[in-house]
């Protein structure tokens, strides 16, 4: 990345003057949606830019190209605009007033943010990014309660601020090229939206209007002319958060001040590009490549905007004229016009935004796979976006960040004036769900608290090279009993991710102490991993996950019992010669946090207030070399990294299946012990037992097909007689219960044979 920063820091020593571009005008003219063409008709809008035909040829624009117009949809005058209009308004403040939660809570994160003091800016040359969008941030809110309670006090701060704003990006350096376009995009989206609301109070003089207009439209422009014009390569790079936030602010300067020439410009790079950004970084099935903490994020300003333009677009798709400057070299783009859907309304968008939902941990909180801390994301306002019930579920479920609405940019306005407070919460139908394109499988007992979860990645194309990734394929990432047990790694933050973001920082297996890497970790890390033979059987659920590296080839299976404990087998098969395997297990516990992690001969017992677990690991060539080591991953917040502890379980073999067992109790319950049965010859095989003795899970592999005989006289249990590639069998007081197998034509246990 920095040699793309440096690539392009050249060419800003000189940067040319200003210039509106030309447009071709060769565009075949689409069809308008009926129910605008009709009110059209007496004066053609071919590029519905809002102006008509003959307006645009005598303004000099060209009314085939929706970038080109005097102004857009200059009928659009209603104030305010971007998030509610007037009708809506003594419903907001009626909201704004409400002493019941989670409006009390969401009024005074407003009424705070209105009363910090602006920061000042200290250095002429230099922007200082956190000084500009902090104090964006305060004028929205105070731009927001003036004309709510139509304070002019508060109208006065927000209206110093804005006349304030800088107008440039300042001089030219490699930040520009690393923080300066999201961090801008923040501060313009919240300062439109301020802007806003500043109209509608009517207590601002108009030339004071003008000048804020005037210096957003300067940043704007000073944005546009250097990452589309003199330097494309920065946000063709960064097909991700950075051009997703960046295009759609300019958007929303675009449709708050749509009075201005380059209004049109915005609007429409704003809708072309988020369509193909957001169509770029995700999957059918709603997968998301730069990750879960990526997609809250970049949703910082894609959600503003998604509000603002709905309240234009109603449901409707419209033509926009695209241009290829920021898309990737290859891509094969032509410069024409594109239909674009109401992101609001547009099921695809539903299906991102509901897949975090169903990668949520128990705690209501994102797992933290890739670059992601745990957190939760803007749930609330999704169910009022959506009318989805399980949103607000998963909002309320969230309490380590009670009525979430502030990432890097605060939409706590957004939230109040949308939440669904009439919509009962719910969950989804589903529990256990395995999405292909996504390469994610959630194992899941339930939506409850306590519920048994389990994630296990497969990552591949899009949502492996997208951005943010880490070599993670096979992992798995455990929650059981309200506690997190088995955990990736995290993220801290950017400048800290090379501490956190390697193989060996995740719980999946390494060859000879290697795992899938390249060069490019922060764009493409891992070797691809699929997800294959989902499947279900008796009281079992089962997934499988395939890779390659290092000459290897993996097959991991995720086999989820009875909705109360995990399997796990590694398949490795090697193209030639022995290696050593280790399985590498990132407890939580030890170190810096709340638990603590006891080794074992065969694992771990890792001990946590409201639960604990006990991890086993067998091979079918030889008992495991077990230990533990420290390891450090990213705390809940951001940028903090801390330690705990994590089990490396390493055998030298050829061709080899590992098994592992992770069975979770709730605090207050009968522990369990695991011991290793069978760890060689073919077979491996583990018994969870009460401490009360009370039961048993027998859980074994075979790899021949061969029949094999455990004897377990020693537990007090009948022998078992199988060929099963895997069999998982209850046992209560010396009787067994339940049987689970796979590919067995013979399962015997003692006289008692099926």
């Amino acid at each position: 990345m920095r040699l793309i920063q440096m690539a392009v820091i050249a060419a800003l020593a000189a940067l040319p003057g200003r210039g509106a571009g030309t447009p071709d005008g060769t565009t075949a003219n689409h069809p308008l949606p009926t129910s605008r063409a009709a009110a059209l008709a007496a004066d053609a809008d071919s590029d519905y830019d809002g102006v008509s035909d003959s307006d645009e040829i005598a303004a000099g624009t060209d009314p085939h190209d929706s970038r080109s117009a005097p102004a857009w949809h200059p009928e659009w005058t209603e104030r305010p605009r971007a998030i509610f209009g007037p009708a809506e308004a003594p419903a907001v403040l009626e909201r704004l007033h409400r002493t019941d939660e989670p409006f009390a809570t969401l009024a005074s994160r407003i009424r705070s943010n209105c009363n910090a003091t602006p920061a000042p800016y200290d250095d002429e040359d230099m922007l200082d990014q956190g000084a500009i969008y902090t104090n964006a941030n305060i004028a929205r809110n105070c731009a927001f309660l003036a004309y709510l309670e139509e304070n002019d006090t508060q109208a006065a701060k927000a209206r110093d601020i804005l006349l304030d704003f800088p107008r440039d990006l300042g001089k030219a350096s490699l930040e520009l090229f690393d923080n300066t376009d999201i961090h801008v995009a923040e501060a313009l989206s919240a300062a439109a939206q301020a802007y806003d609301f500043l109209v509608a109070t009517g207590a601002i003089d108009q030339p004071s209007l003008d000048q804020i207009a005037d210096n957003l439209y300067a940043m704007a422009g000073s944005m546009y002319r250097l990452y589309v014009e003199v330097a494309p390569i920065w946000w063709q790079w960064c097909t991700n958060n950075h051009s997703l936030k960046s295009v759609t602010a300019l958007g929303m300067i675009g449709m708050t001040i749509n009075d201005h020439p380059d209004a049109a410009k915005y609007v429409s790079l704003a809708t072309t590009e988020a369509d193909y950004i957001f169509d770029f970084q995700t999957t059918n099935d709603g997968g998301y490549a730069e990750g879960l903490g990526y997609l809250t994020y970049a949703s910082d300003n894609f959600l503003p905007f998604m509000i603002a333009y709905h309240r234009f677009a109603k449901g409707e798709s419209i033509p926009y004229r695209q241009i290829c400057d920021i898309r990737r070299p290859g891509t094969g783009c032509t410069e024409r016009n594109v239909t674009i859907d109401d992101f609001y309304v547009d099921p695809h968008v539903l299906s991102v935004y509901s897949w975090w939902v169903t990668l949520m941990m128990p705690d209501g909180l994102s797992p933290d796979f890739d670059d992601t801390n745990r957190r939760p994301t803007f749930n609330g306002l999704l169910a009022g976006i959506t009318g989805q019930a399980y949103f607000r579920a998963a909002w309320e479920r969230n309490t380590a960040y009670p009525y979430y609405s502030k990432d890097c940019e605060d939409l706590s306005v957004e939230t109040l004036v949308l939440f669904p407070d009439t919509l009962p919460p719910q969950w989804p139908s589903f529990t256990n769900r395995f999405l292909d394109d996504a390469g994610t499988a959630v194992f899941r007992s339930g939506w409850e608290e306590d519920a048994r979860y389990l994630l296990l990645l497969a990552e591949h194309g899009t949502v492996r090279t997208g951005g943010h990734e880490h070599p993670d394929g096979t992992e798995v990432m455990i929650h059981a009993f309200g506690e997190y047990m088995v955990r990736d790694s995290g993220y801290g933050s950017w400048d800290q991710r090379q501490e956190v973001c390697h193989a060996e920082n995740h719980s999946i297996v390494l060859i000879d102490g290697e795992g899938p890497h390249d060069n490019l970790r922060e764009v493409g890390s891992g070797a691809d991993t699929y997800l294959e033979n989902c499947r279900a059987f008796g009281g079992v659920q089962a997934c499988d996950a395939r890779t390659a590296f290092s000459d290897v080839e993996q097959v991991r299976t995720v086999l989820f019992i009875d909705d109360t404990f995990f399997v796990i087998r590694d398949t490795l098969t090697p193209s030639h010669g022995t290696h050593n395997y280790s399985s590498i297990w990132h407890l939580n516990g030890g170190g810096d946090t709340d638990g603590t992690v006891e080794a074992t001969a065969v694992g771990a017992t890792l001990r946590r207030p409201k639960a604990s677990m006990v991890l086993g690991v067998a091979s079918t060539v030889n008992p495991p070399l077990v230990k533990t080591y420290p390891a450090s991953h990213g705390a809940t917040g951001y940028g903090q990294i801390v330690e705990h502890e994590a089990v490396s379980a390493s055998v030298v073999a050829d061709d080899i299946q590992l098994l592992a067992v992770v069975f979770p109790w709730p605090a207050g319950d009968t522990a369990c012990d695991v011991a290793q049965v069978a760890s060689a010859n073919g077979t491996a095989a583990l018994l969870v037992t009460s401490k009360d003795e009370t039961w048993q899970w027998l859980v074994l592999i075979t790899e021949s097909g061969v029949a094999t005989t455990l004897d377990l006289s020693t537990y007090g249990l009948p022998d078992v007689t199988t060929d099963a590639s895997f069999a998982a069998i209850r046992f209560e007081d010396g009787v067994d219960v339940t049987r689970y197998a796979e590919g067995a034509s013979i399962l015997e246990v003692g006289t008692l044979a099926e």
